[in-house]
């Protein structure tokens, strides 16, 4: 017997999504509320209108808030990009509907070349993203690629800030947060764009300071062993042992300290004074977790897996592990203040 596509949306986003049991019911959840507003309609039936009336009706009827309206319907959307994945539908049907603009959007900072696949990746995930693109002049066409990506298929998702010259990591992000908050953005990510950083596991964050209350999720390496694939066993020694160097200077209990997978709520961001934010590569991570401890702050690690560099090329240097090494010493000795 066939199962229904409820029931295939769940096995989707537990199997092929790997999203725990917990999150994927929250996705059925959402589906489950436009199909109890359907009534005897089925939902591969539904039609533009109808998704409509149903956004109209949670925020009229049942008055529900706009942050948990954006997440029913970015649920929903997902449902229906499953059913076109699989070859249910032709076209979404639920891509037209409109959702409140400060919950819907989640903005993530990637900072390599090699975009149009991540990118790819990030659009057809169940919760909707956008995502904002930083380039420091790459020449090699990255900025083409993501404006004709930009005009043909993510009109309103995708975005992108150029910069001329090679001005740091931590300078990249730092204008991504900004433009984010400037967006009102309520959640908002960082990620590296070589599939280093598995796209899938972006809605684990998201729930981990969504669903559970975090201010901050980071996903981490060593929370659970060491989960780091194609690193020859030198690197992985010298990235270990200097998070737990950072441990005990700095005395927090994060396990990776230097990861640069994160999300972070925006009013993280607004109260850390970005333009006080002294670092520019591996450091800038570390800073930034403390930063966020040190101001009260609740961090949550979520296990990845890490694997090494698909696409790309490593920004690992002697200056830049210098600056980690030496900088949380300064980190230690300096009082750390919100903005005023």
């Amino acid at each position: 017997m066939k199962k229904s596509p409820v029931e295939r949306f769940r096995q989707y986003l537990i199997l092929e999504k790997s999203l725990s049991v917990k999150t994927a019911e929250a996705y059925l959840h959402d589906v489950g509320l436009l199909d109890e507003f359907l009534g005897e309609k089925k939902l591969e039936d539904v039609e533009v209108a109808d998704l409509q009336n149903f956004a109209k009706y949670l925020q009229k009827d049942k008055e529900v808030e706009a942050t948990s309206q954006a997440r029913i319907l970015s649920g929903v959307r997902g449902f229906y990009r499953f059913l076109v994945l699989e070859g249910t539908l032709a076209t979404n049907p639920a891509q037209l509907i409109d959702t409140p603009k400060l919950a819907r959007k989640l903005p993530t900072v990637l900072s390599v070349p090699e975009v149009e696949a991540i990118i790819n990746a990030v659009m057809e995930l169940p919760i909707e993203f956008n995502v904002l693109v930083i380039d420091d002049g790459s020449p090699d066409g990255t900025a083409q690629i993501v404006k004709s990506l930009m005009e043909a298929e993510f009109r309103d998702r995708l975005f992108l800030i150029e910069r001329e010259g090679k001005l740091g990591l931590g300078t990249a992000y730092i204008r991504g947060f900004e433009w984010a908050i400037e967006q009102k953005y309520d959640y908002i990510f960082e990620m590296d764009a070589d599939f280093s950083h598995n796209p899938n596991d972006l809605p684990r964050l998201y729930a981990a300071c969504h669903d559970e209350g975090y201010d901050v999720s980071v996903g981490s390496r060593y929370i659970s062993g060491v989960n780091v694939v194609n690193w020859p066993i030198g690197r992985i020694l010298m990235s270990y042992y200097a998070s737990a160097y950072v441990r005990m200077i700095l005395g927090i209990k994060l396990r990776d300290t230097t990861a640069g997978f994160v999300c972070y709520k925006r009013n993280v961001l607004e109260t850390i004074d970005l333009s006080h934010i002294r670092f520019k590569g591996y450091a800038f991570q570390i800073e930034m977790k403390y930063t966020s401890l040190q101001l009260g702050f609740r961090v949550k690690e979520v296990p990845v897996i890490f694997i090494n560099r698909e696409l790309g090329t490593s920004k690992m240097s002697g200056g830049i592990f210098s600056e980690a090494l030496f900088g949380v010493i300064k980190l230690r000795l300096s009082k750390i203040r919100g903005r005023k």
